[in-house]
């Protein structure tokens, strides 16, 4: 998606009142199922002058890379979200990026950079198995901290969004994974009475039973940034009080990659011992299954509301994945208690799979 030329001019003008120097160029960064619109700041040479925010650049001989990026966003509610809970998180010791400068009226934010290694790149074809289980392993730990620290450092912006309750769940995922079904037009039958059992499932996930934690609730591959001191988190804010067993299945269930049982395995044993839990058991994971299906449900209506309505027709590829992560999981957990779900989640998936 290219940027238009009065988006650019605005951000040039703004980040040369934040810079105050004009001896730089914005390199704009396409942005995924975001609103939002990123620019890098590239110095243009490298010269003799002397800023406030020399000690930000990297220099080299050709040119110079400030640790800055430019995030313009359109919503001024979830600006303002992004940038408290931001700040709060950040001042706890969380691993996120800084923010340096902002203007809330424009939409304006000058973020740390935090590079361009993603986690989802180390799970690429051909990347190495070790790096991908040490990054995944260090990511875990990430998640830990977050889930021991976020909610005592957010303080009463922990509140800032509704909590993840069974009448929340039901709202955010159940329909909106029913909505994503019908948009995308399979061929399956939706009965009424499969409305008991969402309720069941939204009561068997929320945190009302659970230790409380403020959840990210986008906890995926291409919302974690691999930095040299260590995994950086992005996107957060869309946090909120839930159970912590929602965003450890949103990193291991993660439609954009391919984990494998034992990866999985390994970074569940690093994340309880990080978080000073027992090990896991047979219970453990019934819950993270259940919070794990509940996750996919939300990305799937999120991959058809995008390839349909925000035309992003990249999306529908991760349709099929999701799903059959959801059949995998509900294969793990037996069609006792929800068989009606269970037999619209291979229901769905076969009618994908006859589209595709």
């Amino acid at each position: 998606m290219a940027v238009d030329l009065v988006t650019l001019n605005d951000a040039l003008s703004w980040t040369k009142s934040c810079l105050k120097e004009e001896n730089f160029e914005l390199e704009f960064l396409p942005a995924e199922a975001s609103g939002r619109t990123f620019f890098r700041v590239k110095k243009k040479i490298k010269d003799k002058h002397k800023s406030a925010f020399d000690d930000a650049y990297e220099r080299n001989e050709q040119e110079v890379l400030s640790n800055l990026i430019i995030v313009i966003g359109p919503d001024k509610s979830e600006n303002l979200n992004w940038f408290n809970l931001g700040k709060k998180l950040w001042g706890g010791g969380l691993a996120l990026p800084k923010i340096f400068c902002h203007d809330h009226e424009k939409g304006f934010y000058a973020m740390e950079d935090l590079g361009s290694d993603r986690l989802d790149s180390y799970c690429r074809p051909g990347a190495s198995a070790k790096k991908l289980l040490r990054a995944y392993v260090s990511v875990a730990e990430t998640l830990a901290h977050w889930h021991d620290r976020a909610l005592s450092a957010a303080g009463h912006l922990s509140k800032i969004n509704p909590p993840y309750d069974p009448e929340s769940i039901k709202s955010l995922e159940w329909d909106y994974f029913i909505n994503g079904l019908r948009l995308i037009n399979l061929a399956v039958v939706i009965h009424d009475e499969i409305d008991f059992e969402a309720q069941k499932l939204c009561q068997a996930v929320s945190f009302k039973n659970k230790r409380r934690v403020l959840i990210h609730r986008d906890f995926q591959s291409r919302n974690v940034m691999m930095t040299p001191s260590g995994p950086k988190i992005l996107d957060w804010q869309g946090a909120r009080i839930g159970p912590a067993t929602y965003d450890l299945g949103s990193l291991l269930w993660d439609p954009y990659v391919s984990l494998s049982p034992s990866v999985r395995a390994e970074c569940v044993e690093a994340y309880l011992k990080a978080r000073k839990l027992p090990a896991s058991h047979d219970l453990f994971w019934e819950d993270l299954s259940l919070s794990s299906l509940m996750r996919l449900m939300q990305a799937v209506g999120a991959y058809a509301k995008l390839s349909k309505i925000g035309h992003q027709s990249a999306y529908a590829a991760y349709l099929l994945p999701a799903l059959t992560r959801m059949s995998e999981i509900t294969q793990f957990l037996g069609s006792r208690d929800y068989p009606m779900i269970y037999e619209l989640i291979e229901a769905s998936l076969q009618a994908l799979k006859n589209l595709t």
